[in-house]
């Protein structure tokens, strides 16, 4: 299984088409650039490369091995295609904690607003924006997958590289617990292994 941590995994790949009957091959490759479309198709593209079994959408990790491990998977922009600084940072905490979901309207957002109005509050409020994405996601799984895929670029590689949830609580930002840099997860990166598929 290609799981074993901190190792950026690689797979490249042609396209997305979708054969018909006739033998006709349509171009899909618009649903690998729709962050709906493409986080389901590269998370089963994770499992067919890993060995990983897909496990659930939305309630609990996406990917859980044999033995119940359960494995959460994360986008970021890859680094060539997006080279831009103001990209390091992305989401690696759960949906519900962003936005105008119920964890990031009422209780990160409102918590990281009273930080920065009142900074002798910080570590306080740092601490309960915290306690929200632990209890929303980061304790409910053992790793953390993070794939290149973020506003995917066709023609670049497939990458991904597993992460023990542990290291990636060490990785937070320090301002906003829902973040993470991906300068820090891929230069956790001891080595490149290429991989090949064979369906």
């Amino acid at each position: 299984m290609a799981t074993e941590t901190f190792v950026l995994y690689e797979a490249n790949f042609k396209g997305l088409y979708l054969e018909l009957d006739s033998g006709a091959k349509l171009d899909m490759n618009f649903a690998l650039k729709n962050g709906r479309s493409s986080y389901i198709i590269f998370e089963h593209l994770v499992s067919l490369l890993s060995g990983l079994e897909a496990n659930s959408q939305g309630g609990d990790a996406d990917l859980a091995s044999t033995a119940g491990i359960k494995y959460e998977v994360k986008a970021y922009k890859d680094p060539v295609a997006h080279p831009s600084v103001r990209n390091d940072l992305f989401h690696t905490g759960a949906s519900s904690t962003f936005g105008a979901n119920n964890l990031g309207q009422n209780v990160i957002n409102p918590a990281l607003r009273r930080a920065k109005e009142n900074p002798h509050t910080f570590p306080e409020e740092y601490a309960i924006a915290l306690a929200a994405c632990m209890n929303a996601g980061y304790e409910h799984n053992d790793y953390y997958v993070y794939t290149n895929t973020a506003q995917y670029v066709l023609g670049t590689p497939f990458r991904y590289i597993v992460i023990p949830t542990s290291k990636v609580l060490e990785l937070l930002d320090t301002n906003d617990p829902r973040l993470i840099s991906r300068s820090a997860i891929l230069g956790l990166a001891k080595r490149t292994e290429v991989l090949e598929f064979r369906g």
